[in-house]
């Protein structure tokens, strides 16, 4: 029974050991790593792709921003109800023309 009382302790020493040992190791790699720049993408592969990113945005493949697609959808909605009024013929339904006089009321 004395070898049971002693070996219990012994076993919870070894596992917090291994495990200190363990992040210690694991700790120095990342380190290390960080320092000699491993893991990193190189500098060339970066500016490979930012001008890869340009051109589809130029060619009108990736959007650069939202809100500016956003407000693009916009007006050619608003063009269209336009062009559908033009083709009708109705022009009560468009705003009054502005004018250079301002009414002060």
């Amino acid at each position: 029974m004395a070898d049971i009382e002693i070996l219990i302790p012994l076993f919870g020493i070894l596992i917090v050991a291994g495990t200190v040992s363990y992040l210690a190791v694991t700790a120095v790699q990342v380190v290390r790593r960080r320092l000699l720049g491993e893991g990193l993408p190189a500098v060339e592969d970066i500016l490979e792709l930012r001008n890869r990113l340009e051109e589809l945005e130029e060619q009108g493949v990736v959007a650069a921003d939202p809100e500016l697609t956003a407000r693009v959808a916009e007006l050619e909605e608003r063009l269209d109800f336009a062009e559908r009024l033009l083709a009708k013929g109705d022009l009560r339904a468009l705003p009054p023309e502005a004018s250079d006089e301002v009414s002060i009321s």
